[in-house]
C-alpha cells in the first residue's frame, strides 16, 4: 500500500494519494506496535510461568513442613491416670451371657456351637 501510494504520486495517478500514504503509514505503525506487544506478551508470559513456577515450590514445601507436623508417629503423647471416683460410675444394664466351649481330643478348646 506504502509502494502504490508513492508510485502513483511520483507518476501522477489518482488523486489522494497523499492520504492514502498517510493510511499506509498508519497501518504500519499499527504493525510495528502489535509486533511489540506479541514480544512484550512473550516476555510477559516467560515471567509469568516462572513466578508460577516458584510459587509451586513454595507450595511443595509448605505442605511437606505441614503435612510433617501433622505426623500422628511424630505427635508426643503424654499418660495420664485418672482415677474414677464413686459418684461418676453407674451402672444401666447387667447382662450374663454364656458361650459353650469343649476340650477336643487334641486338647485344644473349641466353641461347642454350632454342632
Amino acid at each position: 500500500s506504502v509502494g502504490s501510494s508513492v508510485l502513483g504520486a511520483i507518476f501522477g495517478g489518482r488523486r489522494g494519494a497523499a492520504s492514502k500514504a498517510g493510511t499506509a503509514a498508519r497501518s504500519a505503525g499499527r504493525i510495528f506496535n502489535e509486533k511489540g506487544d506479541v514480544e512484550r506478551a512473550g516476555e510477559n508470559l516467560e515471567v509469568l510461568r516462572q513466578r508460577r513456577a516458584d510459587l509451586e515450590r513454595e507450595i511443595e514445601s509448605k505442605a511437606s513442613t505441614l503435612s510433617a507436623s501433622l505426623d500422628a508417629a511424630a505427635v508426643e503423647l503424654d499418660s495420664v491416670t485418672v482415677a474414677p471416683r464413686k459418684a461418676d460410675i453407674t451402672i444401666g444394664r447387667l447382662t450374663l451371657c454364656w458361650e459353650p466351649w469343649r476340650t477336643g481330643g487334641d486338647g485344644f478348646e473349641a466353641p461347642a456351637w454350632p454342632p
